[in-house]
Formats: C-alpha cells, sequence, structure tokens
C-alpha cells in the first residue's frame, strides 16, 4: 500500500497528520509513522524552514488520536482524523533524537558502582566510597574487613564475572548516539529473543537522518548475526541460543558518511543456579581478642555443577572466604555464585556482629536499678563491670515508659512486656566482664541484678 504523509490544517490552529493511501482509506499513524515526521524531499530552500517543520512534527507526535467509544479514530466533517490536545510535558521531553525509544534504549545500562572502598591498607570499609558512600544498616558503626595477615589468596580465574556486571560500551565521542538491548536489566534467558534499540544524539546529527538514515546491526552470536532497517530505530528480534555476554553494533549510515556505534553488551543466561546458603562461622565476634570469621557457601544446585565465586567488600575465596574485622558493628557480605553455562545466583551471606570489649558502647558499673542506664533504639555492645554476689542466675533488667522488645545476645525479651521487664540468659552469660549486645525496638533503662 502506498503511503503519503500529509498535514490537515484547520482554521482554529490545531493540526492532523494521517496517512492518505492509495485506496482512498485514511489510515491512522502509528508510532513508527510518527517517527518518519514531515522532513521528506527537503531542498536548501526549505531548509530555513526546519525549526518550524520540526516544531509542528513535535506538536503532531504530542497529540493522542481522539477515538470513540469502540477505539476507533473520529474523523472531523472532512474525513481527517481529530488529535487531543498538545501535552506540554511530551513537547519538553521530545527530540527528533528520541521520539519512539524509551528509558531501557536511550541510554546505556547505567554502571554499577559498587559502594565498597579498597585502602592502600588492604583494609576497606563496606560502606564507605566517597560519593558512593552508604548508610550501615547496623548499629551506625562502620565494620572493616581485611584479608588475614598470613593469608595469600589467588587471584580470581578469568571469565568469572557474573551474570549482571555487564559493562557499558566505551564512551566514543564521535558516536552519533548511543544503543543496548531493549530490556529493563539488560538480561535475558538463553533461548530467548530481544530487540536492540538506538538513540540517536540530536546535538551530532540532523533530524532527517530518521527519515533517510540506513541502519546496519550486527549481533555476536544472534540470530539473525546482521540485519539492515530504513526509518526505524529499533533492529528485528534477534535470538540468541548460547550463553554469555553478548555484543552488538549499528552503522549509521547518512548523506554519503558513517558512523559505528558499539551497544552495551547483553547478558544471556543459561542454567540456573539456585538453593545456595551462605553460614558464617561465628555470629558474634569481639575484635579485641579475635577478629577472624569466616563465610561458607553450601546447598547449591543447578545442572551446570562448575562454580566460580566472587566475593564483595574484597574477600576472595571460593566456596568459602575468611576476613579479619576490625571495627565494631554488623557486616554481612554477598557473593555470587556462577555456573559454566552462565547463570548466576547472589547469596545473602549471614550477618556477623563484631564488638570490642577494650572500647564498649556501654559500661555497667553498678549492680540493680541503680545502675540502670539509658540505652537506645538500636544495636550496642554493653559490658558488666561489676561483681555480682548472692546465689540464682543473674538476669537482665528494664524499664521503660512502653512496651519493651528486642533481644539481648539474641535471646528476645517475652512478647507483651511493658513498663519492666526481665530476660534471664544462659547460666553464666552475666559476669564480671560479660559482653552484652542489646538490640531494642525502643529506647529504655536497662542494668543486671541477681
Amino acid at each position: 500500500m502506498n503511503k503519503k504523509l500529509m498535514f490537515g490544517l484547520a482554521a482554529a490552529g490545531s493540526a492532523s497528520l494521517f496517512w492518505a493511501c492509495g485506496s482512498g482509506d485514511i489510515v491512522e499513524i502509528n508510532d513508527d509513522d510518527k517517527m518518519v515526521l514531515v522532513l521528506l524531499n527537503e531542498d536548501d530552500a526549505a531548509a530555513e524552514n526546519r525549526a518550524g517543520i520540526i516544531r509542528e512534527a513535535l506538536i503532531l507526535y504530542c497529540q493522542d488520536t481522539i477515538k470513540d467509544a469502540a477505539g476507533n479514530p473520529v474523523l472531523d466533517g472532512n474525513g481527517k482524523v481529530q488529535l487531543g490536545p498538545v501535552s506540554e510535558e511530551c513537547m519538553n521531553s521530545a527530540s527528533p533524537g528520541n521520539m519512539g525509544s524509551d528509558d531501557a534504549s536511550s541510554s546505556s545500562s547505567a554502571t554499577v558502582t559498587s559502594p565498597y572502598k579498597v585502602s592502600s591498607s588492604s583494609a576497606f570499609s563496606p560502606f564507605g566510597g566517597g560519593s558512593q558512600q552508604q548508610n550501615p544498616t547496623s548499629s551506625g558503626n562502620v565494620p572493616v574487613l581485611s584479608s588475614p595477615s598470613h593469608q595469600n589468596p589467588a587471584s580470581s580465574p578469568s571469565g568469572q564475572t557474573t551474570a549482571t556486571s555487564s559493562s557499558a560500551a566505551p564512551v566514543d565521542p564521535n558516536a552519533w548516539g548511543t544503543c543496548a538491548a531493549n530490556t529493563t536489566t539488560n538480561s535475558i534467558k538463553k533461548g530467548a529473543s530481544v530487540q536492540w534499540k538506538l538513540a540517536l544524539d540530536n546535538t551530532k546529527v540532523d533530524a532527517a537522518i530518521m527519515t533517510s538514515g540506513s541502519y546496519s546491526w550486527t549481533f555476536q552470536d544472534g540470530s539473525p548475526d546482521k540485519a539492515t532497517v530504513q526509518k526505524s530505530l529499533t533492529s528485528p528480534s534477534i535470538t540468541y541460543a548460547t550463553s554469555g555476554e553478548k555484543t552488538a553494533s549499528v552503522v549509521v549510515s547518512y548523506q554519503g558518511k558513517t558512523n559505528t556505534i558499539q551497544c552495551t553488551p547483553l547478558d544471556v543466561t543459561g542454567a540456573e543456579v539456585t538453593g545456595c546458603s551462605c553460614i558464617p562461622s561465628e555470629s558474634q565476634i569481639d575484635i579485641a581478642t579475635q577478629p577472624r570469621v569466616t563465610w561458607s557457601v553450601t546447598k547449591c544446585s543447578s545442572t551446570e555443577t562448575t562454580f566460580s565465586y566472587e566475593w564483595s567488600d574484597g574477600l576472595v575465596g571460593t566456596n568459602s572466604a575468611t576476613g579479619d574485622l576490625n571495627t565494631k558493628g554488623t557486616f554481612a557480605p554477598t557473593v555470587k555464585v556462577k555456573n559454566a553455562d552462565n547463570g548466576m545466583m547472589t547469596v545473602q551471606c549471614g550477618a556477623v556482629t563484631a564488638i570490642d570489649s577494650k572500647n564498649p558502647d556501654y559500661v555497667i558499673k553498678v549492680a540493680g536499678q541503680q545502675g540502670e542506664i539509658e540505652l537506645p533504639a538500636k544495636k550496642v555492645t554493653v559490658v558488666v563491670d561489676v561483681t555480682l554476689n548472692g546465689g540464682g542466675n543473674p538476669k537482665v533488667i528494664c524499664n521503660a515508659d512502653g512496651p519493651i522488645g528486642g533481644t539481648v545476645n539474641n535471646v528476645a525479651f517475652q512478647a507483651g512486656a511493658s513498663y519492666y521487664a526481665t530476660l534471664q540468659l544462659p547460666a553464666g552469660t552475666i559476669k564480671k566482664g560479660a559482653q552484652l549486645v542489646f538490640e531494642l525496638t525502643s529506647p529504655a533503662k536497662c542494668g543486671v541484678e541477681n
């Protein structure tokens, strides 16, 4: 069917856009048709009017077609499609270089920057890192981990990048735009299909490239592996039968000039990894006496049973990794377990609480209510610096203005405790020099007594 792009201008100054077809039908334009704009057969005399033409085309692009209850376009008395009000938001954001694209394709996939920063001393803070700094999820203290001095970890084997580690294409200042797979995660399953999309930089290319440019795509391991399209910034659907990181590029041709744009790589994953768990050797350590902790990964399942491991926070290991904490706080690394088919599972390891008996948050120096100290509603360490006389097993006591909840050394207060509560810990726990870890749900005054 032959199409001819036409304008309809009403007396009120509004514009209508439709296809007049050879068969005599009036056909509503679609999103791809809108990308064509009105820059057809432009000569030198028309060039000076280009800005006005583009503005008019954008007005049309930002108007929705008025439809009846059945969803059919409403025609005016002259048989032209009626368009609704112009969206100012659309006018402000639309440009010939990005019309028809969406967020997933108009920019390269964001590079994920780790919030963890390795220092020159080989110790690192899992919550440091300048502009990437994040607040700790623990008591507010920042746990710092360093490799044991006796450890000589081997370098990670090559090819152990994770399924989400695809990096953006190198920035080419001469490129006419960017391109990426049209996915929100930049990842698909092996055997699936995806389209690639190009976002042109309208500060570097003429708007007319939308109507007369040619786009020649090349896809690593894709089927098909090549495709050339006209007047569209989107490739055909490409299917991937193998896993791994896949690259793509597109050569843009316009008015005798060409420009090659490298796309952000796509990650194609294969057999899934499931069931993994990561357990620490200790749930609590005292960095003043024994700072070392080991995390171990177990129970991983996959049809591809050869695994590699990528630990966070500077830890290095295979299915286990060891490090030394050197400050108070709560520390819980992650590990990415990957198989030979590019399947990957990110595993959150169990948390380890690090206390420092040489530098406690609080000290109880007097037994009973007269020795109670005010504790906040967060995880803190308390040292018992009092000798408890008398028989029986000493206990924790707390007073508050409302319900008392939380734990001491991971033993929970009885549900419904209010204003005054006691907590019995295992025999021998509460004694002079003992380290207690309080994690209250609301502030309270707490102490110890027989």
